[in-house]
């Protein structure tokens, strides 16, 4: 009792205050804009359940965060808006631009623009390897895997659900709610950021 086992630097870990902290998350979700001139903040959508209009979790934001850090980690070659340039359709010519200038004029910040967390990504890198992404998690095994190492109960079928855990029982019931608020989550998201998550 009171022996230190493991000592984490801040560096290395993922809250979901850095999530909230994020300029995407703040501008597409948050409601939240550029600071202008007299010193408030101009007001967007926030995201918010559609049943309830209640506000999301922060774990929400959190997941958007983790799958911007991914993008940005996974990324062997930087797209235009990821190595903060702007790129003329016509001249196909690339300028620099800066992610600070982005916010404060206002100008829409894209998803995988992750400019704010290139000295994060490679302290994070060990870390988000390890994440599973989608395909990750819908991959089909080889006949001699047992089962997939990334599945989830969030995304087993309804039968898979119901032949471990008969309809009503607490776990069914937990698994069904949790699904259910991923999926509220996702189109409360989709709807406050139609350009940018929704697509």
């Amino acid at each position: 009792a009171g022996e230190l086992v493991l000592k984490l630097p801040r560096p290395l870990q993922i809250w979901d205050l850095d999530a909230l902290r994020d300029e995407f998350v703040q501008r597409e979700f948050l409601g939240l804009s550029s600071t202008s001139g007299d010193g408030s903040k101009s007001t967007r959508r926030v995201a918010r359940h559609k049943d309830t209009q209640n506000l999301l979790d922060s774990g929400a934001y959190l997941a958007v965060y983790l799958i911007r850090l991914l993008h940005g980690s996974r990324s062997t070659q930087q797209s235009d808006h990821e190595s903060g340039q702007e790129c003329s359709e016509e001249s196909g010519e690339c300028k620099a631009t800066d992610f600070d200038e982005a916010i404060e004029s206002n100008k829409p910040i894209h998803w995988t623009d992750i400019t704010q967390h290139k000295e994060r990504i490679p302290q994070l890198s060990a870390y988000l390897e390890i994440l599973p992404s989608y395909s990750d998690r819908i991959a089909k095994l080889p006949p001699s895997a047992s089962k997939n190492l990334h599945d989830h109960p969030l995304t087993w079928t309804h039968s898979s659900l119901e032949s471990l855990f008969p309809k009503y029982t607490p776990t069914y019931d937990l698994i069904e709610h949790h699904r259910q608020m991923a999926k509220s989550e996702y189109d409360a998201l989709k709807l406050a950021s139609p350009d940018e998550f929704g697509k």
